[in-house]
């Protein structure tokens, strides 16, 4: 990717898509893990969306999209990435597995409610007819 400046005016060579140059001319030149861009790369190497988004759980690298160099952290390898992503994988399945006992204890715990308050609501008709049946 190749950028000029010339007195205030970015020029922007043909192989950057438009995104990047939006990007660029809006100065959110730094891209974290996760690909948020920032104005400040600090600030990408601290990305919390990093933290869902990203199989290490954590911003790796930032990488400043104007000349694609990696200005903070490291780039992991494919080895380091697959090893990551399985375990990120096993990891979001078993809370995936705990989102869902927590959904069925929710609703059974709704459902004994309901029938709570429907037996609370029988006992009452019941409490009003033994009384018209007194008079």
């Amino acid at each position: 990717m190749a950028i000029e400046t010339t007195s205030n005016q970015t020029i922007i060579s043909e192989h950057i898509n438009a995104y990047d140059a939006e990007s660029i001319a809006g100065g959110f030149v730094y891209e974290c893990s996760c690909g948020e861009r920032f104005e400040n790369a600090v600030y990408a190497h601290n990305c919390r969306k990093c933290r869902n988004y990203c199989v290490f759980g954590y911003c790796t690298h930032v990488i400043d999209i104007r000349t694609g160099e990696v200005v903070m952290g490291k780039e992991p390898s494919e080895e380091e990435y697959a090893e990551a992503s399985e375990a990120a994988h096993m990891r979001w399945e078993a809370e995936r597995a705990e989102v869902e006992r927590w959904e069925a204890e929710m609703r059974r715990e709704e459902e004994a409610q309901m029938m709570q308050a429907q037996d609370e609501e029988e006992e009452l008709l019941w409490d009003i007819q033994d009384k018209w049946k007194e008079r």
